[in-house]
């Protein structure tokens, strides 16, 4: 039997805000223009130099609204300890359960917005970025 799309019980759910949305799209087309500015040099390294300082602005700003900004765009609604980390990576691979795991220890591997080890990818990124130096 066909489900219906009327009958259909799915919803919609936002995870990022829109600064937050913002944030991701600005740093993306950012950083390819460094990239490709930066390998052609020439006239395109004075852009290159004004586009470094946007992503320098950006990362403040993504630092601040880490910790002040909506709930899901908080550092502190994905990034965890590395006990949960392990748990989760574990969990991820298919890897049995410790015997001391308890259940608040427990992650799901389905989780909205960041998951455990994608929440240090964003920590190590934001890092990476930060120490680009200029030449």
């Amino acid at each position: 039997m066909a489900l219906d799309a009327s009958s259909s019980t799915t919803q919609r759910v936002r995870v990022w805000d829109l600064a937050t949305r913002a944030f991701h799209w600005l740093l993306v087309g950012l950083v390819v223009f460094l990239f490709v500015s930066g390998k052609t040099g020439g006239n395109l390294m004075v852009w290159h130099s004004q586009a470094g300082a946007l992503v320098l602005a950006l990362l403040v700003f993504r630092v601040v609204w880490g910790v002040i900004g909506s709930s899901t765009a908080r550092f502190r609604a994905f990034v965890v300890g590395p006990k949960q980390v392990w748990v989760f990576a574990r969990q991820l691979l298919g890897m049995p359960a410790q015997q001391t795991a308890t259940p608040a220890e427990d992650v799901a591997t389905t989780v909205i917005g960041h998951n455990p080890l994608g929440g240090w990818m964003v920590v190590v990124l934001l890092l990476l970025l930060t120490i680009q130096d200029r030449k």
